[in-house]
């Protein structure tokens, strides 16, 4: 059987104001289980979270990255909903990870298939994982340009818009063209030894070496080059040089706690950033002022949360908890680390969230998105696993395919013989949310599309939100206000 399902009641979870908790898990094959939980009270709560055996044969990790490249294009600008950056992964399952301005560039560290894709700020922690190994730690970079003098010079940033003063190194992973308001000299190296890997020397022929007048595009890094972008005093540093000239750039992670330390994350082939930390060797570890959160606005306010935490066995916890809306309120950041220690976590580390928050199986989303509809976001921690087994098929019933917004409808799940069946459900484009008893809830008139699986078997089926109609003897608010 390709789910084994069961629901457990009566469950307390030790956050303030909980009350019994009604709790859904499904045993997915290869190592993943989907759990979700639902508090009810003054203050109700729904989280919903995948436990990952990393010792599963099959089971890998991956840093998904929106368009698999960072780009200002798009109908999204630089973003994309975790349920395509997961499909274009190939992934299983996901959440959202990295913070991101609207531009869609990651804020913090990327590593995405060894790859380098971005630096951490050394303030912030990040998860990262090798051969299958996780750990969270705060780290700091740098990069350093070796010039044939033996001189080096420091680097400022890594794919990112380059500054008017220091040197920006862009590689292929760099998609997007900025124009720029100031005059910078502009290397392009050809010939390079891709892709940039933490602590790897990575060198090449300087292939031309132009000064590029304010107000230019900075131009396409090529395909299999890398360019370095140079602005202020250390710009009239790199004009010696000539066409042909070999030059090496490298970029290694640090420990932020340890100033002298040798470089580490060597070997680690993926890893998001976000903040801040939650725990730390099993104590609650949050200082989000620290890192630069607001107490009242970020840390204690109850929002939507995304985190990521690490188990005593080496295995994984990826936690959506939803809020903004009547089903879940939200949760604070100290209440966000003892939750996660609930669940067995003993490491973690809070993630992008607000509307951010998504948790997606198999191109459906499983929460409550606070937007109403799934948000892009810049980067998504994903995870594969062996291929599910084939169920038989089956049909999605509903009590009508129409019910007003503000309330709620269900749908069951039946085989060709009636008998009602456990699959996981979730929403595909579109408003409303279900859950994993099949209560279908949506708080705005549009279309709810719903998924259920069994195992690599889907089935799909659309309701409609209709505009709540008023009561006899109500006066409609807005036109109340109107008179």
């Amino acid at each position: 059987m390709p789910f084994l399902s069961y629901i457990l009641a009566g469950i307390l979870i030790a956050l303030p104001l909980a009350t019994p908790a009604q709790t859904v898990i499904h045993r997915l094959e290869k190592g993943i289980t989907l759990q979700q939980t639902t508090l009810v009270g003054r203050h109700p709560l729904l989280y919903t979270l995948l436990r990952i055996n990393l010792h599963t044969r099959g089971v890998h990790v991956i840093c998904g990255l929106a368009h698999r490249r960072i780009t200002t294009s798009g109908a999204w600008k630089g973003r994309e909903p975790v349920t395509e950056i997961a499909e274009e992964n190939l992934a299983l399952a996901g959440i959202n990870a990295n913070f991101f301005p609207f531009t869609g560039q990651p804020i913090g560290l990327a590593i995405r298939n060894g790859r380098l894709i971005t630096p951490p700020d050394g303030v912030r922690p990040s998860f990262g994982i090798a051969e299958n190994l996780p750990a969270i730690e705060t780290l700091r970079w740098q990069g350093v340009l070796y010039l044939p003098t033996h001189a080096t010079l420091p680097l400022q940033n890594l794919n990112n818009t380059p500054a008017a003063a220091g040197i920006t190194l862009i590689t292929p992973d760099y998609a997007a063209e900025p124009v720029l308001k100031f005059a910078y000299t502009l290397l392009i190296i050809q010939k390079t030894n891709l892709p940039l890997r933490p602590s790897r020397i990575l060198k090449g022929k300087l292939a031309s070496i132009t000064q590029m007048p304010a107000g230019s595009q900075l131009p396409q890094c090529p395909a299999h080059g890398i360019e370095l972008a140079a602005a202020g005093p250390q710009a009239s540093q790199l004009l010696s040089l000539h066409p042909g000239t070999t030059l090496r750039v490298q970029c290694s992670l640090y420990p932020a706690s340890k100033p002298h330390s040798r470089p580490i994350w060597r070997h680690v082939t993926q890893a998001v950033s976000g903040g801040p930390w939650l725990l730390h060797k099993g104590d609650l570890h949050e200082d989000g002022v620290a890192e630069g959160f607001s107490k009242v606005y970020f840390v204690n306010f109850m929002h939507p949360r995304t985190a990521v935490g690490i188990t005593k066995h080496r295995n994984l916890i990826m936690l959506v908890v939803d809020g903004r809306s009547p089903l879940s309120t939200g949760i604070s950041l100290d209440n966000l680390a003892k939750l996660m220690k609930k669940l067995g976590a003993t490491e973690a580390m809070n993630l992008d969230g607000g509307g951010s928050s998504t948790l997606v199986l198999e191109n459906g989303v499983l929460n409550f998105p606070s937007d109403g509809i799934e948000r892009p976001v810049s980067t998504a921690l994903l995870v594969d696993a062996m291929p599910l087994k084939h169920a038989t098929a089956f049909t999605i019933l509903a009590p009508s395919t129409t019910f007003p917004a503000g309330s709620h409808t269900y749908v069951k799940a039946v085989d060709a013989n009636g008998k009602q069946l456990r699959p996981v459900w979730s929403t595909k484009t579109g408003v409303g949310f279900v859950d994993q008893l099949g209560t279908v809830s949506c708080y705005q008139p549009g279309i709810v599309r719903i998924q259920a699986l069994l195992g690599q078997t889907a089935a799909q089926t659309t309701l409609r939100a209709s505009q709540p109609k008023i009561k006899t003897g109500e006066t409609n608010k807005d036109n109340a206000n109107s008179k």
